[in-house]
Order: C-alpha cells, then structure tokens, then sequence
C-alpha cells in the first residue's frame, strides 16, 4: 500500500530541494529592495524571517547590513540555512506558538510560508505569534499567492526529470485548498508527497491580519513592487505594522 506523506516530512526530503533547484536569488533580492523603499524598515533593524526556508530571504536582508533570525519547521532546511548564511542564527520552531515577546523590529513571512493548515485556527496562530514577537510599530511583510491567479492558471498534470529522477506532479483545488501531489519510483518504491496551501484573498487575508493587531499600509502584486489586482496578481504582498 503507498503512503501520502504530509508536507512536513516532504520538506525534509532532499528530492525538496532538487524539485525546487529552479528557484533564484533574484526574487528573494528584488523583495528585500521593495521592502527597503517602503522607508518602513530602520537601519540595523533586527528581523524576524518566518518560514525562513533554505535562507534565501535572510542571505539578502544580511547583505543589507541587518541582523536576522530564521525560524522554520525543517531541521533538513534550517541546517541548510545555518550553512548558506553563517552571519544569521537560524532556530527551528512552530511559528503556531510564541517565542518571543515584543523583540523585532521587523518580520516577513516570503514565498507562501504561510497557510499550510486546512484549519484556519492554526494559520491565525501563526500571525498572532509573529504579531507578539513585533515590537510596536514595527513592520510584517506578508507574501502570499493570490487564489483568483491560482484558479485561473492551475497546471493539473505536469512530468519534471532532473538528476535522473522524474516526479509526476498533480494538482487541484478542493475545501478552499490547493493540493499537489509529487511522486516518483525509485528502487521499486513509489514516493509520493503533498504540499497544500489554504486560498486567502485579500480581504481575509487583511482580516486576519488586523485580528491579530498588525494594520496593513500598503499591498502590492508581485515582487517587483507593482500594484495589487485582486482578479490578475500573481502574488498578494501586505505590509503591515504592528499596533
């Protein structure tokens, strides 16, 4: 019988990274300049990346001069991150439970780090954790799909070969969830994980966002700074500060 893995035990796999190899710096860097012409970000500012990943948001906000703690639920890619961006300190955490108390000057959730649960409580424990760790005042940069995009350019079936291994990928839209399923053969057995992401719009995602005490000032539609559609962004990118 073939087991669906979670998309936790997904993100420790190393066929995680070699899926997802076609990733560059580039949004990452174009992100931190938009987050740096927004005037909302103070010098030296000590910054919170939630959902750090394999560093690649931290790599750029050091190189800016700021100090940054990663947190992400992966051991395999807070290892990784610690070994990418030395200069940073990464920790492996739940975002769903404080930590911290009133310490950054600064968080930013990139790359859809957000909205992995099907329960919406779980996904607000995570705002009203990085809300708790923000000093008043300071700034959240939350990076999100947007699901009118997601709808209307869903790809159900494509087949990816890369280091000799070919994933067969497959997804769909069900409960207000977009699912995909990888999976692949090797030495007889079928591996097959799921990723899932909760289809926030806009206003929920304004909702949820005041509900945990951070007021959005500005949203944009990609990473390039450009304005928010609701029916044609690819992305949903708030910038709030904490009240």
């Amino acid at each position: 019988m073939e087991v669906v893995h979670s998309w936790r035990e997904w993100f420790e796999r190393p066929e995680y990274s070699l899926l997802y190899s076609h990733r560059n710096e580039q949004e990452a860097l174009q992100i931190v300049k938009l987050i740096y012409a927004s005037g909302l970000l103070p010098d030296n500012s000590l910054v919170l990346d939630a959902g750090c990943g394999y560093g690649r948001l931290s790599y750029w906000l050091v190189k800016k001069g700021l100090r940054v703690v990663g947190v992400d639920i992966s051991q395999r890619m807070i290892l990784e991150a610690g070994r990418r961006v030395p200069e940073a300190t990464f920790l492996r955490h739940d975002l769903r439970f404080p930590y911290w108390d009133s310490l950054f000057d600064s968080a930013t959730s990139i790359f859809s780090s957000f909205g992995y649960w099907e329960d919406d409580l779980h996904n607000f424990s995570m705002l009203t954790s990085i809300s708790r760790a923000l000093r008043v005042g300071g700034l959240f940069v939350l990076d999100y799909l947007n699901p009118y995009f997601v709808k209307s350019n869903l790809t159900q079936q494509e087949i990816i070969s890369k280091n000799g291994k070919t994933f067969h990928i497959k997804r769909w839209i069900a409960n207000n969830m977009v699912y995909k399923e990888i999976v692949w053969e090797e030495r007889n057995t079928t591996w097959r994980f799921r990723e899932q992401l909760k289809l926030f719009d806009y206003p929920t995602l304004t909702g949820m966002l005041e509900s945990a005490g951070l007021i959005p000032v500005q949203v944009y539609g990609g990473y390039s700074g450009k304005p928010f559609n609701a029916k044609s962004s690819e992305r949903t990118i708030i910038f709030s500060i904490k009240a």
